[in-house]
């Protein structure tokens, strides 16, 4: 929708402007990726930065205590 608004607004060709502006959108998301994006790979080289799922299992609290009890085979 920006790329239209922009075509009409400048009066230039609509095509054009949509495949720019998606084209922006996507840069942004590829720099900005949680898991893939070229800075967050750029701080996991340097080891500044943990993965999301690395964070989350060095918080994870047992939500009960059957985790923590060895079971045994009956028997």
């Amino acid at each position: 929708m920006l790329g239209l608004y922009l075509s009409y607004a400048y009066n230039l060709a609509a095509g054009g402007l949509i495949v720019l502006v998606v084209t922006g959108v996507f840069i942004v998301c590829w720099l900005l990726a949680p898991r893939h994006g070229l800075l967050t790979a750029r701080t996991h080289r340097r080891g500044h930065a943990l993965a999301p799922d690395d964070v989350a299992a060095a918080t994870a609290q047992p939500t009960d205590n059957t985790a923590l009890v060895e079971r045994t085979p009956a028997g």
